[in-house]
């Protein structure tokens, strides 16, 4: 396997520990389970050379986790509070496994808030899982 299908498969591992969270989708999808939900998708990578032959790669995966505002009739201040706990559970899962179970050598996670009209009125977590490995090429 690849390592950015290695790396995405253990972010959505990760994702999938925190109960709080209906669903965990590799991609955008029309159906959803439920509510919240998250979606990890589009990343770019980048390589630095260290020396001659030791590089570092960087890969950064945006996750979306949403909570819908009015199909079950929260509102904005009760979704902004969902998307508010789900953070700090993400935060969370993230710092206690920084090396995602060894995979890779660091991994570190920032983001905020938005909203999304998704057919339904959404609050929407916006977060970037941002992924370091130093490859040695000999």
């Amino acid at each position: 396997m690849s390592h950015y299908l290695t790396i995405k498969n253990a972010i959505i591992n990760k994702l999938l520990s925190i109960n709080e969270l209906k669903a965990v989708y590799p991609y955008e999808t029309g159906s959803v389970a439920g509510y919240p939900f998250a979606v990890v998708h589009r990343f770019n990578v980048k390589g630095y050379w260290i020396d001659a032959v030791t590089n570092e790669r960087e890969w950064h995966f945006s996750v979306r986790i949403f909570q819908e505002m009015n199909k079950e009739a929260k509102g904005a201040g009760p979704a902004e509070n969902t998307i508010d706990s789900i953070a700090d559970l993400v935060f969370d899962v993230f710092d206690n496994d920084w090396t995602l179970g060894g995979r890779v050598d660091l991994c570190q996670v920032s983001g905020g808030n938005s909203w999304e009209d998704r057919e339904l009125l959404m609050r929407v977590l916006e977060l970037e899982i941002s992924v370091k490995k130093i490859f040695n090429t000999q």
